[in-house]
């Protein structure tokens, strides 16, 4: 007796059909997560040119990376698409010459402490000035801190090279200098203050300089960015011409398996 083989859902070219709408269905992922990239790109640039004339500020640079799949014992780790991070540049911005004695700018690497109600918190903003009752402040309102602790000058307050700060000549206290731990991503927040989540460490005298009557302005280079931005958009508009273009293929392989299957 013969025994009929069982039959294939759609037949041969139903299947044909399908195989060829997956890599369809993988080029509109692939487009999709490029278009998702360079909006997050055009965000980070935005933002940078929003900051343009903030003083201290440090400019954001974009990291595109592979954001792996949870690991599967036994199967090799794959990738779930791409993930943008965002780095900061540590470049020398240009310094301003104001005047003020209590506006003091850095030369080198490191950052001025804050004391916030969240914690101390980093900047290069060196706009200081004294409140009502002589505490040195940040133009956030926020106490500077100066050997770990705030600090207050009653008389003529004038800043050294080194940090060192005189209330009439007289020794007051050392601004306190920092930079993050090595692997220390920042994190932004507001009023152009930072976060070092995994902590932070004294810059040694030699390797900064203190300059005051000066402030540092934004290293943002306002015409890099807008070329930076014209190339995102273009970008993205490629992207999202390939995502169309393989979303038409695949309704045209999917009415296909519909004819097929009537």
């Amino acid at each position: 007796m013969c025994r009929r083989g069982r039959r294939l859902p759609f037949g041969r070219s139903g299947l044909r059909a399908r195989g060829e709408a997956q890599p369809m269905i993988k080029a509109l992922h692939s487009s999709g997560q490029a278009m998702l990239v360079q909006q997050r790109r055009h965000e980070l640039i935005a933002n940078n040119l929003a900051n343009a004339n903030t003083p201290g500020f440090q400019k954001l640079i974009s990291r595109v990376e592979q954001a792996p799949l949870a690991a599967v014992p036994g199967q090799t780790a794959r990738s779930a698409g791409l993930s943008v991070s965002a780095l900061t540049s540590t470049a020398q911005g240009p310094l301003e010459s104001t005047g003020n004695a209590l506006d003091v700018a850095l030369m080198g690497e490191g950052y001025f402490l804050v004391e916030t109600p969240d914690g101390p918190r980093l900047t290069r903003d060196g706009g200081f000035a004294l409140g009502p009752d002589g505490e040195l402040l940040h133009s956030s309102g926020h106490p500077v801190l100066a050997d770990g602790g705030s600090l207050r000058i009653d008389g003529q307050p004038s800043i050294l090279p080194d940090g060192s700060l005189l209330d009439s000549g007289r020794a007051a206290g050392r601004l306190s200098i920092v930079r993050p731990l090595a692997g220390t991503e920042l994190r932004r927040g507001g009023d152009n203050l930072l976060e070092a989540p995994g902590g932070y460490e004294e810059v040694p005298l030699e390797e900064v300089s203190v300059q005051a009557g000066r402030r540092e302005g934004s290293n943002v280079e306002p015409l890099e960015e807008m070329v930076a931005m014209i190339r995102a958009f273009r970008s993205y508009e490629m992207a999202q011409k390939a995502a169309q273009a393989a979303d038409e293929l695949l309704r045209v392989a999917v009415e296909r398996v519909g004819v097929l299957r009537a």
